[in-house]
This record gives structure tokens, sequence and C-alpha cells, in this order.
């Protein structure tokens, strides 16, 4: 047996994701981070131009979770049609005082944005807001194609890159712009592990973007970032067909009425938990952790919901990308999450979202006696051989109190796996019989410590040996 990389088995089974950014980026800040439990470093193309700067964010990034023995996932977040300032804009802001007026748009603006719109079709008095909402402006007036004059209703500074948002005012943009296509491009160069794709509106926009990953021969998931009312519309089409959901509920929250936002984020963790599709929270999870090292009451409430919801990530953004506090940011979401997930564990009987799949057959069923026979007996593994990682998936959507070790040969896998619900991989070469991977995996588990002589695990593997999809093979074992 040759074990190539290895694992620190977590207690906490909802994974999270942190963004990197200038205060996250530097060799010691990074493993300070990895070690406080982030599993998916979120990669955001909207604030890099540079692909030599991403291809050293990613190296960074690979080769300290190797040095720290972590899997750490790499997310790149491609922008798609959303609209922001301008990357470069004199002094980097732009003072807004109430009630003034301002031109918008390309060209001689005085508010200059990074998308050539056409507004030929918008109306006076339609509200823009800025920054998550934080700056409002109405619609006054059409200077050109691509320019409007618009009043503002309240005052603030504007900076470089933030986003805006046009409630209610329809835009043709098209999902993906030639920066998008850049930067899938390049991530499939750099073989990151996930891709985020914003504003998604329709099930028509994965074609376009699944279309490039396949010319560069590669096999990269896909998450739809939900964050429009036209998502919200199309949700079941959108959580079928793409690999998994990010609610972002910063642009959703402006894009539709803020209150609705808690009702929406339980609807769709409940359809994608009942999909089997991995869903992530996000957006201001602790957001007073940018400049606060501790956060706000609100905020640890907000991320218990999140994970009592059935989330299998959360996300951090600002917090650890600009924020003071980093480091402190993954260990109280972290604290929070571990503390939730023991008062809800199933022996506890708290009633989780069952998974409904349209049709059952011998995957899905052997995943569910494995989760049933580990919750009947009290068993504290179960062990999953996976080539493709579609075995450890589907034991993950069972939500089981055992921890879930998915073993599989390539590093690829293993890394697209860590962002699932409860799942922690370790990459092993492949062996020649079943007897072979049931010994392995027993003494990799005494070796980690992680059960003792005399417990039990549930081992699931398929035979023949080494073919993607053939599990069929449910075994409970004593260790010796």
């Amino acid at each position: 047996m040759h074990i190539i990389f290895q694992f620190i088995m977590l207690n906490r089974k909802t994974k999270i994701i942190a963004t990197i950014g200038p205060a996250s980026s530097s060799p010691v800040r990074l493993k300070e981070m990895i070690m406080a439990g982030m599993n998916v470093a979120r990669i955001n193309m909207s604030h890099y131009s540079d692909s030599n700067e991403v291809e050293k964010v990613v190296n960074l990034i690979r080769w300290s979770s190797k040095k720290y023995g972590k899997t750490i996932s790499i997310l790149f977040d491609i922008c798609g049609p959303k609209i922001r300032i301008k990357s470069t804009i004199p002094k980097g802001k732009i003072l807004i005082k109430k009630n003034k007026e301002y031109s918008l748009g390309v060209g001689k603006v005085n508010i200059p944005i990074n998308n050539k719109i056409d507004f030929s079709y918008v109306k006076k008095d339609q509200i823009i807001k800025i920054d998550d909402g934080k700056i409002e402006f109405s619609i006054i007036s059409k200077r050109y194609k691509h320019s409007i004059q618009v009043k503002a209703l309240n005052e603030g500074v504007i900076y470089a890159s933030k986003g805006i948002n046009f409630p209610n005012i329809k835009l043709n943009i098209p999902s993906l712009n030639s920066k998008d296509i850049s930067d899938i491009n390049l991530g499939c160069n750099l073989k990151v592990d996930w891709f985020a794709h914003s504003f998604v509106r329709t099930d028509q926009d994965y074609d376009s973007f699944a279309k490039i990953i396949s010319s560069n021969l590669e096999d990269i998931p896909v998450i739809a970032k939900i964050e429009t009312p036209q998502a919200i519309k199309n949700i079941d089409k959108l959580i079928d067909i793409y690999d998994g959901i990010l609610i972002a509920r910063g642009d959703l929250g402006v894009e539709l009425p803020i209150e609705q936002l808690p009702i929406l984020q339980k609807m769709i963790i409940k359809k994608c938990n009942k999909r089997g599709k991995p869903v992530i929270t996000a957006t201001q999870m602790l957001d007073s952790m940018v400049s606060s090292p501790s956060p706000t009451r609100a905020e640890v409430a907000d991320v218990a919901g999140a994970v009592y919801d059935g989330a299998d990530a959360v996300m951090l953004s600002a917090e650890t990308a600009v924020g003071s506090y980093p480091v402190d940011s993954i260990k109280t979401m972290s604290s929070i999450a571990e503390n939730v997930e023991e008062e809800i564990s199933r022996s506890s009987g708290f009633q989780i979202n069952e998974p409904k799949f349209k049709k059952t057959n011998v995957l899905t069923s052997i995943c569910h006696a494995a989760y049933n026979i580990a919750l009947d007996i009290n068993i504290p593994v179960i062990a999953v051989m996976t080539e493709s990682g579609s075995t450890a998936k589907m034991v993950s959507n069972f939500r089981a109190d055992a921890n879930i070790v998915a073993i599989c040969p390539y590093e690829k896998i293993a890394n697209q796996l860590n962002i699932f619900w409860g799942v922690n991989t370790l990459i092993l070469n492949q062996m020649d019989n079943v007897d072979d991977m049931v010994l392995g995996c027993q003494k990799l588990l005494k070796d980690k410590k992680m059960i003792k002589k005399k417990q039990k695990f549930v081992f699931i593997a398929g035979v023949p040996v080494g073919v993607p999809g053939s599990t069929n093979l449910l075994k409970v074992h004593e260790v010796e």
C-alpha cells in the first residue's frame, strides 16, 4: 500500500470556503488559515487581471496543501455578466454626495463601469444600486447609448471593482464576456478543482460555460451562483444541470426584497439536499470580523442557521480577502459549525432534509444501507473506495454521524470531493483485490487513530476493482 497524500481528520463536517486576497495570500497567513480549518480556497476573478499573479496564488495554495498535509480545493469564481465599477479609477474611489447628479457608463463619465451596456430601454426613476445596495441612484435620463445620467439618493464612497445592480431592469448582456472566457481557459490550464459561474440566469448559461471547459479537454465541475430573480425562477433547472449551487446573498438581497432572503435560502438548501447537490451559503456571514476580532451575535446565529438548514459549505469573502482577522474568522466559523453539528447529529433525532432521488439503483441503495448500518450499531467510520467520487458524494447526501473517508487514486477527484459535507479524502494507489483494500483501509484507519481494535467500520467498494461506477459491495469489518 502506497499512500501518496496524507490528511488530517476534522470533527467538523460543514466545509469552510475562504476567499484569498491581500490579507491572505502570503505563505505564513495561508498556513495559518489551513491549520485553522479552511477547506476550499476561493479565487475571485473579479479582482484579478494578471494571469501570472493568479498562477502564483494557485501554485502557493497547492504547495501549502501538500506541505501541511491538508486537502485544499481551489474554487475559481468567474465574474459572469456582473456589472462593476472599473478597476482603475482615480484615487481608487469616488465620493458621492446626496442629490447630486452623475454620469454613469462608459466613455467620459463620472462613474465608469466595466461593461459596454445598451441603456436604450432604461426608464426615468428606475433605481440603480452599488456595492450591495450601500449607495442608490435614480435614473434621470439617457445621455448616449452606453451612458446615463443618475441622481444620488444617499451619500457614500464608491470603490473600484464594486458591484452594480439594476433591480427590475432587463439588460441584454451575454452570460460570459471575453474576460470570462479567458479566465475559464486559464482555470483549465491551471487545473483548478471547481468553477463558480456568477449571475446565472437560465440553464442555457451552463452550455456555453461547459463548452469552453470541454474544448480544453478538462472535466471541471461548475457551481451556479444564485443572484437574480431570474435564477430563482429557474432554480429547479439550475440545480439539475449545474454541479452545485452557491447562494450569493449580497446581490440576491439587492435584486429582491431583503426580507425574502431567509425564505429563499432555506428553500434552495432544501431543494439541493433532496437532489443530492452541494450547496454553499455565502456573503456577509461574519462581516463585522473584517475589522473586529469577534462577530456579532446575529452573525453567529446566521452561520448556525446555515448549518441547521443543511448547507454543505459556508463561505467567507471580505473577512479573509481583505479583513484584519482572516484566521480568527475561520476559527470562529469552524467553532460555530462544530457546536451546531453536535446538536443536530442523527443520533440526537434531528430531522434533516432527506434526499429524494428520481430513481434508486445499486449505488443509492448501498450508500443508504451503509448510512443506516453505521447509525444503528454506532459505527464510527464509513470508508469509501471510489474512482470517480460518485460513491462518496452519495454517502454525503445522507448526513451520517460516522466519519466519511473517501479513498481514491486521483488527487483531482480528492480535491473535488473536499467541498462535500462530511467527506474527508485520502489518495491511495489502486489495489488488485477486495481483501487487500479492506486490510489497507484497516491499517490506514488505525494509523490515523480513527478506529481501535475490535471496533467496526463500514466498507464500500466496487468489483471488478478499478472500474468507475461499479459500486456493488458493502462489508462491515471488525478491526483486528
